[in-house]
């Protein structure tokens, strides 16, 4: 089969490269290891209800996971066997349609392009206006009045804390800025302030790029392949060979004249491996502490809102974090009793405590967080970590500054309670061949032409926070660069 643009996975990444080239008149084809149900992207009669998994893999009893609004379907693997997981790693490539924008939370929000980001790479205005419109953008009000429709209001108890901690920003010595979220505040799908979030969107307000696609698909603006795990790109005369399984091991062969690689860090890090003669990559991660600040501030009962992101602190010191800090929840409790099963006899004294408690993600800076290794071997890929010793540390002075700062906004986080993610939990990983040094400003490797990579991998750094927005645009710079040559 011959495919003039093929974009393989069907994530953020390979929906923001799609966007560019049909915004230049072509009709891309996707490759995904995942399949559509019954014609329908995995959306709301598909949430994940597998929390109670043996597999470690999206379990509720393990806090380096999400378990929520699907996850499960983009870590669940139908493929992989020659792949080797070693140690106490989490992560996972997505078999998924779609990848892990599920997962994602949908906050928002852009890097800054310094010194560090090579020049010939830079992201043009019309890259980040173009992800603008495909991603419903909506702020987090901390004001009195709702302004405009492209805003949600901030839970009450959020509030108080923010509006203090703000008063005191000269003080405190953080940058206190509220959340962007990629959430659908207008229209059908137009979000119900249920604060269910976590548990699945009933109107699939939360961006997800599967319905993107479906969009396209529908239209006929692109074409996709299912089912099918791209194994290895081997370039023969000039020509670009995609080398494909199915869940069987059925090999198929398809021919594309450009293939742009959107399969994530992980998956296209073993498509490199199998591709080329490279022996080992190294991804780097943003290692991540999940853990709970108890606040003065009661959130009322029943409350409307919702219950992803409030807001953000971030610290640009030589311990640079930033932490997203989340609304209380009253299915936080059903969290809080799996993870400490001690308190489950106390389920009905504790809701009041739930109604004070607001969830905090701290990621960390990538230098305080062990890289992922992808080594050959005779028996296939193996896929280890290096150790996190060295940087506990640094993590538990990460936690502590936090911890100091917070107490100016009423919120207390306990001296136990907090988990340190093991080696790929973070979210946030990527940065394996970084444009300038192991890849161009197109996303090529070596000998590779008209291959291009549009994920996380070719970033050339990681900063602490939501890379989603980032990687798109990239992503669609390199797309529309490589149409417009």
């Amino acid at each position: 089969m011959q495919i003039e643009y093929a974009i393989i996975g069907t994530g953020p990444s390979g929906i923001a490269a799609a966007a560019a080239l049909i915004d230049a008149g072509i009709r891309p084809t996707f490759i995904d290891a995942g399949s559509l149900t019954n014609g329908e992207v995995l959306v709301a009669k598909n949430r994940s209800t597998h929390t109670q998994t043996n597999t470690g893999i999206g379990n509720s009893n393990n806090p380096g996971q999400k378990a929520w609004f699907g996850s499960y379907d983009a870590y669940f693997q139908k493929f992989e066997a020659r792949t080797q997981f070693e140690g106490k790693l989490n992560l996972r490539p997505s078999n998924a349609i779609g990848g892990f924008s599920r997962v994602w939370g949908a906050t928002f929000d852009y890097w800054p392009q310094d010194a560090r980001w090579p020049e010939k790479a830079r992201i043009d205005e019309l890259d980040y206006k173009r992800i603008s419109e495909l991603l419903p953008l909506a702020q987090v009000n901390f004001g009195n009045e709702r302004i405009s429709n492209q805003e949600l209001p901030a839970a009450s108890s959020s509030k108080k804390i923010f509006l203090r901690m703000s008063n005191l920003k000269q003080k405190i010595d953080f940058q206190i800025t509220p959340a962007m979220l990629a959430i659908q505040t207008t229209g059908e799908s137009s979000c119900i302030f249920c604060a269910s979030c976590l548990e699945g969107c009933p109107k699939d307000a939360i961006w997800f790029s599967g319905i993107q696609l479906q969009k396209w698909l529908r239209s006929g603006q692109a074409s996709l392949l299912t089912g099918l795990l791209v194994e290895a790109i081997k370039v023969d005369c000039g020509k670009n060979i995609i080398e494909c399984v199915d869940e069987n091991e059925k090999m198929t062969l398809l021919e594309a004249k450009n293939v742009y690689i959107a399969a994530g860090a992980i998956g296209t890090a073993l498509i490199v491996l199998r591709s080329t003669e490279i022996k080992e990559l190294q991804i780097r991660d943003t290692s991540t502490i999940f853990t709970a600040g108890l606040s003065v501030y009661k959130q009322p009962f029943g409350e409307a809102g919702q219950s992803l992101s409030q807001f953000w602190l971030k610290w640009g010191g030589e311990k640079k974090f930033a932490a997203q800090v989340y609304a209380p929840n009253k299915n936080n409790l059903q969290r809080l009793t799996s993870r400490f099963r001690f308190l489950k006899p106390f389920e009905k004294a504790l809701t009041a405590l739930i109604l004070r408690m607001h969830p905090i993600i701290v990621y960390l800076d990538e230098t305080v967080s062990p890289n992922i290794i992808l080594k050959k071997s005779d028996s296939g890929i193996k896929v280890t970590s290096g150790s996190n010793i060295e940087y506990k540390s640094k993590r538990k002075l990460a936690l502590a500054l936090l911890r100091r700062r917070l107490l100016f906004g009423g919120v207390f986080i306990p001296p136990i309670g907090s988990d340190f993610s093991a080696p790929g939990t973070g979210y946030h990983f990527g940065a394996t061949l970084p444009m300038g040094t192991a890849s161009d400003y197109l996303g090529r490797i070596q000998d590779w032409k008209n291959i291009h990579i549009v994920d996380s991998s070719v970033l050339p750094f990681l900063e602490v926070g939501s890379i989603t927005p980032t990687v798109m645009a990239n992503a669609h710079r390199i797309a529309r660069l490589s149409v417009s040559r």
